[in-house]
């Protein structure tokens, strides 16, 4: 066992390994991004043409498809379409692009979003590729850094979301 007296070489290094992505997964083991927001009276009533504003921001994700239906619970709004995460990959930058579904459902008492079905887009090179194990075609550490950017990604989506259904327009 290798022995320091400098404690603090120890704390540095761990502090600069970069973690492993923190990607959520369900009780089946799927990648997946859940939570309901409760909202007060004065934002529920404007909720459904909140999210129907979400969906049309083409910059967040590209669409591909987007609907609504009435559910017992309330309005079921899903966007299908996909993201593009940039991954270096040796000395060059390559945008991946990530499959995903988007579901909000829009309730009297708030909303709740589901972020899942995360896959890797075919290319020329690759057909269609879950994400919840490393595809052959990645090494484990581009893998990481997928996983990473995508957490990271869907991450800024979610705050973007919250934030188009929180605030009042005028």
């Amino acid at each position: 066992m290798v022995q320091t007296k400098h404690p603090f070489c120890w704390i540095l290094l761990i502090i600069s390994m970069q973690a492993a992505a923190q990607i959520p997964r369900n009780a089946a083991g799927h990648f997946e991004y859940r939570q309901t927001i409760p909202a007060d009276k004065a934002i529920s009533g404007s909720l459904p043409e909140r999210v129907r504003n979400f969906y049309r921001q083409p910059f967040l994700v590209h669409w591909d498809t987007v609907y609504s239906s009435q559910q017992p619970a309330g309005t079921l709004t899903t966007g299908i379409g996909y993201i593009q995460i940039r991954l270096k990959r040796g000395l060059l930058y390559q945008n991946i692009p990530i499959n995903l579904q988007y579901d909000i459902l829009t309730t009297d008492n708030g909303y709740e979003y589901l972020i899942h079905e995360f896959q890797g887009r075919p290319t020329e090179r690759t057909g269609m590729y879950s994400l919840e194990e490393k595809p052959a075609h990645l090494s484990n550490a581009e893998y990481e850094r997928l996983l990473g950017g995508i957490h990271s990604y869907t991450m800024k989506m979610i705050g973007w979301m919250k934030r188009e259904l929180a605030e009042a327009k005028d």
